[in-house]
């Protein structure tokens, strides 16, 4: 992914040579930052150390790529690399950084950054619990169940008191989970354990993992009240929905369909006709006539079919027309590495950034 970003980084390295990080941390120190968050489990709190740690301090564009890829997931990954992004020393390096990052759309924040954007914060809130909420009754239930028969409210109440008073949230998390592990609880009982959550993403998470384990599974849409944000309250009733629904039968009758590709073969007698026309004009509509009749090229093609072409304008009309046929559009930016100027892979992202 770097690839694609190097040059246009460059350009606006200039603006950044008055950073007042001049000097990154000297090695040994950020090898002893490293080695607390590398013992660090949970991500949530793994990004609050490292924020502390480095406070302040001025990090090279590798030592910020390290500290990213040590995140298990994407988002406090950026959220971190964002946070960072002031103090890097050596910004016309920062698409070193790129590397440690899995999503096209977390690079496009980061070329933004670059091109002068605000640093937009993507902390989750905590979030308060809805003041009202109907808990169901288990009494009288008979739908699918996951467990034979839940605590009574008494042992719950009981067992479950010192629970709020965990450190921190992942804690928090670690109890509850191993609680449903040894108990059946029933859905009213799994929502007031989640109500001990204060991130809305760590309830849902919660929810998900233990609802095969409820007494009274047919009452998840009361759980949604456990949340604020509609889009939680969505991915929980899609969840549980299909979680429920009954299978789908796979009929042996039906054809079995066939990817959509272009053989290597193929592709080598494709690239022996297009080097065989000495002219531009030709070769262009050649190219063209090509990729629209056989449809399914990877990215890596397209690049290589784009690099056959005379003049960068003919490389970048080729650019532009393959990727409607390109079959792994998530990796379309390699294309950008058969392009020779900056301006034109910078023409390039604009475009896709529009697709």
């Amino acid at each position: 992914m770097k690839k694609i970003f190097v040059l246009i980084f460059a350009l606006h390295a200039i603006c950044y040579a008055q950073t007042p990080c001049s000097q990154p941390i000297e090695g040994t120190e950020f090898n002893k930052h490293f080695d607390v968050l590398n013992r660090i489990q949970n991500d949530q709190d793994r990004l609050a150390t490292a924020k502390d740690l480095f406070r302040n301090k001025c990090l090279s564009a590798k030592q910020l790529k390290i500290v990213c890829m040590i995140f298990n997931n994407e988002r406090p990954r950026l959220n971190f690399a964002l946070y960072a992004f002031d103090r890097v020393a050596d910004k016309d390096e920062f698409y070193e950084v790129l590397d440690a990052f899995k999503l096209y759309s977390s690079a496009f924040k980061l070329y933004d950054v670059m091109k002068g954007g605000s640093i937009q914060n993507i902390d989750e809130p905590f979030v308060t619990p809805p003041s009202a909420i109907t808990f169901p009754l288990f009494d009288g239930y008979n739908g699918p169940k996951g467990c034979t028969m839940p605590l009574s409210d008494n042992d719950f109440n009981v067992l479950t008191l010192n629970f709020k008073q965990q450190p921190n949230e992942a804690n928090r998390m670690h109890e509850i989970n191993a609680f449903v592990e040894k108990h059946c609880v029933s859905m009213a009982q799994l929502m007031k354990l989640s109500l001990m959550l204060q991130l809305e993403s760590s309830r849902l998470q919660f929810l998900k993992k233990n609802f095969d384990k409820v007494y009274d599974m047919g009452s998840y849409p009361y759980a949604s009240a456990v949340f604020n944000t509609g889009l939680y309250k969505s991915d929980w009733e899609n969840y549980c929905s299909n979680k429920l629904a009954p299978p789908v039968p796979v009929l042996p009758t039906q054809p079995v369909a066939v990817p959509c590709s272009v053989s290597n073969e193929d592709f080598q007698a494709a690239k022996k006709s297009i080097q065989n026309e000495s002219g531009n004009t030709v070769r262009l509509a050649l190219t063209k006539q090509i990729i629209s009749a056989k449809k399914c090229f990877t990215s890596l093609q397209i690049k290589e079919l784009v690099a056959m072409m005379f003049y960068e304008t003919g490389r970048m009309e080729i650019a532009k027309f393959g990727f409607d046929y390109a079959i792994d559009k998530s990796n379309y930016y390699q294309v950008a590495e058969a392009l020779q100027y900056a301006s034109s892979k910078t023409e390039l992202m604009e475009f896709l950034k529009g697709k």
